[in-house]
């Protein structure tokens, strides 16, 4: 069973209430590792590698230079592109700002799959807190946006329909992008004759204030475009809350945004109770309900 909580979902914080509670309920020694079996592992390498061999990557394509790092994106364009420009999802890795990187699975599964969806998809690296303090990570999202935009014309997009997508600590770098989109804040020097500007934002299971983090709560404004968050009912590592914190201020500043929420979904959507089968229908549910979601912001 999935749940759709659209625009004023903060009237249903009871629903929320019970998916916590009943979390600790089911069982006390519940550990998301439990949820990644050999099984598991096995699929999703082989899932990705069947999804990404169906495009053409081009692969580490410099977007800008800084003291600790060399930053570099990946674009994976349709198989059958046709003509014109194409709209864009830029997806940011996550990693808990302190691992991985652009060629990290779940990202690999996102882009391929939105490529063959017809649109334009980028991975992009960042600057880890072990390598720059916060907010260069954010920095670099947006400058990310910004050489994409410059170079729309190089990589065949629409430079006036761009979104961006994240998961976990790359959800929260997107709501940043998303909620300082086209303003000053985090603003680099870099392509700086481009604009940082998305239609939208897609943020799955993003975190919020982790105490040394900046909070993107904070820079939500009326200004903002839309926004979607997915969430797992089971989320181990990222409470549920934090979905519902940036979807009420969102509401308050009357931001259009939703939060859909899929059950029995743990960190990363994988299955609570370590099924491959229903892991691979809870990311799939994601994709769907986040390429519906940027199509009908996209004006398609």
């Amino acid at each position: 069973m999935k749940h759709n909580i659209l625009l004023f979902g903060m009237l249903c914080l009871g629903g929320l209430l019970g998916a916590t509670s009943s979390m600790a309920e089911d069982n006390d020694n519940y550990n998301f590792a439990d949820t990644q079996t050999d099984t598991i592992a096995a699929f999703q390498k082989a899932h990705v590698a069947e999804l990404v061999s169906q495009v053409t990557v081009e692969r580490d394509i410099v977007f800008a230079e800084t003291p600790e790092k060399t930053l570099l994106l990946d674009v994976y364009p349709p198989p059958n592109r046709g003509e014109g420009p194409l709209p864009a999802i830029v997806w940011i890795h996550g990693g808990g700002l302190r691992g991985l990187d652009k060629d990290y699975d779940v990202i690999r599964w996102c882009a391929a799959h939105t490529a063959l969806q017809g649109y334009v998809a980028v991975s992009i690296d960042y600057r880890l807190v072990t390598e720059a303090p916060l907010p260069a990570a954010i920095e670099d999202c947006k400058t990310a946006v910004r050489f994409i935009r410059h170079h729309a014309e190089e990589y065949g997009i629409d430079p006036e329909r761009i979104a961006v997508a994240g998961e976990s600590s790359g959800g929260y770098l997107a709501s940043f992008v998303t909620f300082t989109s086209g303003t000053e804040h985090f603003q680099t020097e870099d392509w700086a004759d481009a604009s940082d500007a998305v239609n939208c934002g897609v943020l799955w299971y993003p975190h919020t204030d982790r105490g040394e983090f900046i909070d993107p709560v904070d820079y939500i404004t009326s200004e903002a475009p839309p926004a979607l968050l997915i969430h797992g009912d089971y989320d181990s590592i990222v409470p549920l809350e934090e979905s519902f914190k940036i979807l009420n201020r969102c509401v308050e500043h009357a931001v259009p945004a939703s939060l859909y929420i899929i059950a029995n979904a743990d960190h990363g959507f994988y299955d609570r109770n370590a099924d491959a089968a229903a892991y691979r229908r809870h990311m799939e549910e994601a994709l769907r309900v986040s390429v519906e979601f940027v199509k009908a912001r996209f004006g398609e």
